[in-house]
């Protein structure tokens, strides 16, 4: 493709010099001949200190904010990652085109509604996509995931080969930073649903309010005749029904929710509830566990019906669906206490898992739980807290480090669950952390093991080492 083809389909205006493209790039360590190369400014660096070494390697042309020193044809634009979104769409042929795509947004919740939405979707015969934080599916083959939303080139690459795949919809998690940085600039939403709003990221967004804004991007830049879906017991929900480009409806427990659940029962086998709508009343069943899986249900429910799903169809769907790695995770052995493994990393995560463990048939609840280094560090003692105030016994112990010394780490979700008064250790080695819990608990207790859920790894200073919850648990169950 030629340069001022790929700007013209663009948007953008068509430069004197028109070299062959044969590739775009963000990171000049890739960069070829007939490389586009696009100068991001990041947290920690800057591409444009990289445009000169771009064009030395064989950079056809450059997208910055400011003119550089290259000598090769210059894209001067304001934002050079609205750019490289707006451009990348354009040179896989502008997928999002032929997909409809449904977004979920939220500080907890996206993951599971996501997967319920795409085996409601497919139930239906709707071939369905997923993109999130536990990986990538298009049709039977299943992409690993790097962030929760792609940066844009990456994105726009997975969206054709979605488009190409035959798939019909995406359901696909947006995260706050992925609209903030404008990773999804260039598509367009058929749906879009909040699920709620608590602390986290402060570490990037600085203050609530801007996390706030962030979120809200994905219901400004709706399609008109879609549909918004917004968690009517929030209290953001009149912000997001406010910034809505599309007509919305809510959800919950309130009894001016257009879908309400009603006379919930949670065992340890699955959930049960009544779905009242404008059309009636219906009784619904699923595997998964809690009343937060319940407004997950209910997002899910909505967006279904939103693309025509009958509720019928809806029920009988959900009442298959199987819980997502990772999430709520029930493991158990021959011998030995039942265990949750949830990624829950959030204050308001980590209430919603201990609130419903309290909940399930056991003696006592024993935790393992920790926060992640070089993130919001002001939530480490407020999860301290929410920590000892459920559980009967506590085993304080590393997450994913990464740079930080892991002790300090620990020592600040200590000081919450000082204040709670639960009686707790502190037990660094997150291995040893687990399989105490484990051998420590009877039969009939309960043990979480919080904070990683599906991940497979633990990030130590900047190395990712293999780490496995559920492999763990299962380990220490075969020493009962």
């Amino acid at each position: 493709m030629k340069w001022n083809e790929l700007l013209a389909a663009a948007g953008y205006e068509q430069t004197k010099d028109d070299p062959e493209i044969a590739d775009l790039q963000y990171d000049s360590r890739r960069v070829g001949e007939g490389t586009v190369f696009f100068c991001l400014r990041g947290e920690n660096a800057d591409g444009h200190d990289y445009a000169v070494s771009a064009a030395e390697k064989g950079a056809a042309a450059i997208v910055c904010e400011e003119p550089v020193t290259a000598d090769v044809p210059q894209l001067v634009v304001d934002d050079s990652r609205v750019a490289l979104a707006r451009l990348a769409e354009a040179w896989y042929g502008f997928p999002h085109r032929e997909l409809k795509i449904i977004g979920v947004t939220g500080t907890n919740g996206k993951t599971t509604t996501t997967h319920l939405v795409r085996h409601i979707l497919n139930d239906a015969g709707k071939k369905t996509a997923l993109m999130g934080t536990n990986h990538i599916i298009i049709g039977d083959d299943v992409y690993p995931a790097t962030h929760t939303t792609p940066d844009s080139l990456e994105l726009s690459g997975y969206l054709r080969k979605m488009a190409d795949a035959g798939c019909e919809y995406l359901v696909m998690e947006v995260s706050s930073h992925g609209l903030k940085q404008g990773r999804c600039a260039a598509i367009s939403f058929r749906a879009g649903a909040f699920t709620n709003l608590t602390q986290d990221h402060l570490d990037y967004h600085k203050t609530f309010d801007d996390y706030l804004a962030a979120k809200e991007i994905l219901f400004e830049s709706l399609d008109r005749d879609g549909r918004g879906v917004v968690n009517g017991d929030s209290p953001y929900r009149d912000s997001f029904l406010a910034v809505s480009a599309a007509p919305a409806v809510t959800y919950g427990l309130g009894k001016d929710c257009d879908f309400r659940a009603k006379h919930i029962e949670v065992t340890a086998e699955g959930t049960a509830f009544t779905l009242v709508t404008e059309e009636g009343r219906f009784k619904a069943k699923m595997s998964l566990i809690g009343d937060f899986n319940v407004y997950n249900a209910l997002a899910a429910i909505a967006i279904a019906a939103g693309e025509g799903v009958p509720t019928g169809m809806i029920l009988s769907s959900l009442a298959t669906a199987k819980q997502v790695a990772g999430r709520f995770q029930k493991v158990k052995g021959r011998f030995g206490p039942t265990v949750i493994v949830d990624y829950a990393h959030t204050p308001d995560g980590l209430e919603n898992i201990l609130e419903t463990a309290k909940k399930l048939p056991g003696k006592r609840v024993i935790l393992v739980f920790g926060c992640g280094g070089d993130r919001d560090k002001t939530k480490r003692p407020i999860m301290g807290r929410i920590g000892g105030r459920y559980a009967d016994y506590a085993f304080v112990t590393s997450d994913n480090p990464r740079t930080e010394d892991p002790m300090s780490i620990i020592r600040m979700v200590e000081e919450g669950v000082k204040e709670s008064g639960c009686e707790y250790e502190v037990c660094c080695d997150r291995r040893d952390a687990i399989r105490d819990a484990v051998l420590m608990a009877d039969d009939d207790d309960i043990v979480v093991v919080a904070g990683k859920g599906h991940e497979d790894y633990q990030i130590v200073g900047t190395e990712k080492h293999h780490f496995d919850d559920v492999e763990e648990v299962r380990a220490a169950l075969a020493l009962c």
